[in-house]
């Protein structure tokens, strides 16, 4: 509860914050997630599932382009079928395509622990416990049974410590479910 109290005390002051700063930082444009896509079933799926947050934690209202895979290389497609269960490279290819640009997240997710959206900027500021949750747009292979995110916890005001992994996803009659976890090279091993 006082987690909560704090993180709404710091995420109120950020607006005076900001007006106090002499430099002004300019978001890219981007384009927003569509609302109705099975991405935001996915997203909850994950934050829930994979990142356990016991309370409400903040999530970025963007997503964060990864460069996971080069189409003109197999190396990372290798590299990720081998430790995963990741079985079709259309998948990776509509990560890699969709990951190029961040796109806005349109605040839909639902958690179970309720969600706060934080922008880049704020990203900063963020109290380090609970830390905040990025994540990628999510790749697809063309009939919509397969799938490949990147997520985050991040819990560093200088992001640079947190978990983090690609997660292979399938679709069954039951909805979608994680098949394999590979951490990513945010990941501290330490934790």
């Amino acid at each position: 509860m006082r987690t909560n109290f704090l993180i709404a005390l710091a995420l109120l002051s950020l607006p005076f914050a900001q007006a106090c700063q002499s430099t002004t930082t300019t978001t890219p444009a981007t384009t927003p997630i569509d609302a109705s896509s099975e991405e935001y079933s996915i997203y909850k799926r994950v934050i829930e599932d994979v990142c356990q947050p016991v309370e409400s934690m903040p999530v970025l209202n963007i997503t964060v382009p990864n460069h996971l895979h080069d189409p003109a290389s197999d190396v990372p497609y290798k590299f990720v079928r081998d430790n995963t269960k990741l079985t079709q490279k259309s998948t990776l290819d509509d990560f890699w395509n969709k990951n190029q640009e961040p796109a806005d997240l349109d605040y839909k997710l639902d958690l179970v622990h309720g969600n706060v959206y934080i922008t880049e900027a704020q990203a900063p500021r963020v109290p380090t416990y609970p830390g905040y949750v990025e994540l990628s747009r999510i790749g697809f292979n063309a009939d919509h049974t397969q799938a490949i995110v990147y997520c985050g916890h991040v819990w560093t005001l200088s992001g640079s410590q947190g978990r983090a992994w690609y997660l292979v996803l399938g679709k069954s009659a039951s909805g979608w479910a994680v098949t394999s976890k590979l951490p990513s090279h945010r990941t501290n091993p330490a934790n």
